[in-house]
């Protein structure tokens, strides 16, 4: 029997808000955070290619497929991270957390409208509860930053293009293509783009990188190998709605990786908002979805 979508979305928050902790440890190793964006996508994308080769070779390798996913490394890695490494070496880490708690709401309101979803009580309930355990979590020390206009309306791209792509990795999934195969292209795909913001900002340079640095790259695209895979086979099974619910698990991950790596203690909010977010997913749960 297959492992029900929950732990999908469990093991996917849990890598990222790791990997999120291991870009901010690297960056104080030398290896500025695009340089981390591009390995950890490129180095994750190259041991995907290697295992797919490896098992079965790429289902399919036809203009659809690489459309595919260019677009999906556009609208779901590139343009989010770009901006998100920028706004959060200018804000404080919570808000940035924030961003990529806004695209659950988001993409229900757009798969409703665009015919992919329903508009059930019981998932709306499920999304603003996980929306609600966020801004639990994230909230306080948002208000406390002092974030401005400027920076807080460039990241508001980041929710827009997260949910773009989680409606468009639904709509326009390859016939015959694997999780694995899509994981393996979109990531390797994001990094090429991720390189040019990167060398325009100087940030390909490694002149100061450690040895932790450079272990620390290795663990990010270690980790977000495995990670894409489940990603994807919940974005395949659970839906676009499901699928973003992973947000409010990263948004969690993150605020738990700062304690315990970095010491930041969260105050009694976030921990009644990591029990709001867990009793989210089971009422946004697609209707009729298998878990086997």
């Amino acid at each position: 029997m297959r492992q029900h979508p929950i732990w999908n979305v469990a093991v996917f928050g849990f890598a990222n808000g790791g990997v999120v902790a291991a870009v901010r440890a690297a960056a104080g190793a030398g290896a500025p955070p695009l340089l981390s964006a591009v390995v950890q996508t490129g180095g994750a994308g190259l041991l995907l290619l290697a295992w797919t080769l490896a098992r079965s070779g790429f289902p399919r390798r036809d203009g659809r497929f690489w459309r595919y996913c260019l677009l999906a490394g556009l609208l779901g890695l590139a343009v989010p991270t770009s901006i998100d490494y920028n706004v959060s070496a200018k804000v404080d880490p919570a808000v940035a957390g924030l961003l990529f708690a806004l695209p659950p709401s988001l993409t229900y309101a757009a798969s409703v409208l665009l015919g992919q979803d329903e508009a059930e009580r019981r998932r709306m309930v499920g999304v603003a509860l996980g929306l609600g355990g966020a801004l639990l979590v994230l909230l306080p020390d948002v208000i406390s930053s002092g974030v401005g206009r400027g920076w807080a309306l460039l990241g508001l791209v980041v929710p827009l293009s997260l949910t773009t792509g989680n409606v468009y990795r639904s709509w326009a999934w390859p016939d015959g293509s694997t999780p694995a195969s899509l994981a393996a292209g979109t990531l390797l795909l994001a990094s090429c783009l991720l390189a040019v913001p990167a060398a325009l900002m100087g940030h390909l340079t490694a002149a100061g990188l450690t040895a932790k640095g450079l272990l620390l790259l290795a663990v990010e695209a270690g980790v977000t190998a495995p990670a894409f895979v489940f990603f994807y086979d919940l974005q395949r099974r659970g839906g676009p709605v499901y699928l973003s619910l992973i947000g409010y698990a990263v948004a969690a991950a993150g605020v738990l990786f700062a304690a315990l790596v970095f010491g930041e203690e969260p105050g009694w909010t976030a921990y009644a908002g990591f029990a709001v977010i867990l009793a989210s997913f089971a009422f946004a749960r697609p209707k009729g979805r298998s878990d086997g």
